[in-house]
């Protein structure tokens, strides 16, 4: 679990995409090669002119006129039209500032909390959405092109605390996953159904806490953005942070920094029913890992050695 949870709740007063395509001039090779023809070729008609006209000494000044022509007109046929701003095609800004009395003692990482809002309001990474730091707490977003309603929806979306789910992550060794590991190698979506309810769901997994690489625990696969996706398995019990009474930070038995939770009665019952299904069966030698999402973004995938209901 994360201090994300907690930082959206303190922004004060104030989805299923199609895949995106580079166009062909923007890849490497093309601007290269672009670049090589842009400088090649006029330089050699500037070559052949001189050399016709019989006054070689203007062929390097030719030679520069030329290039410059070139240039402008590739940029200008490839750019066109341009880019206009916010204040030439309408949208709105928003500007949220951090409450300073709500901040945790060690403060908010800003490039987090920004990275974070940006995968809220902008899932997909289709929409021309910015969100950047705006001075020293304050987070601005821009949104180009947008009615009143879709405004409103992104504010609700901003403000709103983050959604955070206890979910069991997929395994291949596991016989109760192989339905839903077979139906999610054939969905090009996120949610993974078996025709009448879901079973299963794709989401990011945060690198810089868990390496899917190498790891044969886990169903991963490389969204369009080139980001791993991991697969999650849905159950009954829908154990989200709705339930918890109380989080605090501390320190696991190895001194590591860890938070510390505790669940409602309701909450209890339910998520000790989701671990007591899924410990260790040592004849089999099979585990299960509980994954910690915030976001629909996994954060942290511990393996369930005993039942929890606290």
């Amino acid at each position: 679990m994360s201090r994300m949870d907690g930082w959206f709740g303190m922004l004060a007063q104030a989805v299923d995409g199609g895949v995106a395509t580079v166009p062909w001039w923007e890849e490497s090779w093309a601007v290269w090669g672009m670049t090589l023809a842009v400088v090649a070729v006029p330089t050699f008609l500037a070559w052949l002119i001189t050399r016709q006209l019989r006054v070689a000494n203007l062929w390097g000044r030719l030679a520069t006129v030329l290039v410059a022509l070139a240039a402008g007109l590739v940029v200008t046929s490839l750019g066109w039209p341009p880019r206009m701003g916010i204040d030439l095609k309408g949208g709105v800004i928003l500007v949220y500032e951090i409450d300073a009395e709500k901040q945790p003692e060690d403060g908010v990482s800003m490039d987090k909390l920004v990275a974070a809002v940006s995968r809220r309001v902008n899932p997909g990474g289709q929409k021309e959405v910015t969100v950047r730091q705006y001075g020293l707490n304050q987070i601005e977003v821009i949104v180009p092109e947008v009615d009143q309603a879709e405004v409103e929806l992104i504010k609700r979306i901003v403000s709103s605390a983050g959604v955070l789910e206890f979910r069991i992550v997929a395994n291949p060794q596991d016989p109760r996953h192989k339905d839903v590991i077979a139906k999610a190698s054939r969905s090009p979506g996120m949610q993974v159904s078996d025709g009448k309810r879901p079973i299963g769901r794709w989401v990011q997994i945060d690198t810089a806490k868990i390496d899917p690489s190498g790891d044969p625990s886990l169903i991963t696969r490389q969204a369009t953005d080139g980001n791993p996706e991991v697969l999650m398995v849905l159950d009954r019990f829908d154990v989200t942070g709705g339930y918890l009474s109380r989080a605090s930070g501390g320190y696991d038995q190895n001194l590591q920094p860890c938070v510390n939770f505790s669940f409602n009665s309701q909450g209890a019952a339910l998520f000790g029913t989701l671990t007591s299904q899924n410990l260790p069966d040592p004849a089999n030698r099979l585990t299960s890992r509980l994954g910690i999402l915030l976001d629909d973004v996994l954060l942290s995938a511990p393996t369930g050695r005993r039942a929890e209901c606290r």
